[in-house]
């Protein structure tokens, strides 16, 4: 079991919380995958970061409306 919670939420692109102290959970990481500039967005609220995937390879996969598929180093 991780010690890291990994999220994609739309606008507020993908972020890893250090939760192995619930009370005192950290964000570790971010990365805004939406960009104001890309074609198409801010029409809607679900623009950006829409998935995240951590097989165990050491690296994050996320998935973003307007840029596709991004691979991350795992924080």
């Amino acid at each position: 079991m991780s010690d890291r919670l990994y999220l994609a939420h739309y606008q507020d692109g993908v972020r890893v919380l250090d939760v192995s102290q619930p009370e005192h959970s950290r964000e570790v990481a971010y990365y805004n995958t939406w960009r104001e500039t890309d074609p198409y967005r801010g029409l809607s609220f679900f623009d950006g970061a829409i998935g995240i995937r951590r097989p165990g390879d050491g690296y994050l996969y996320a998935i973003d409306l307007s840029r596709g598929l991004l691979i991350f180093p795992e924080p």
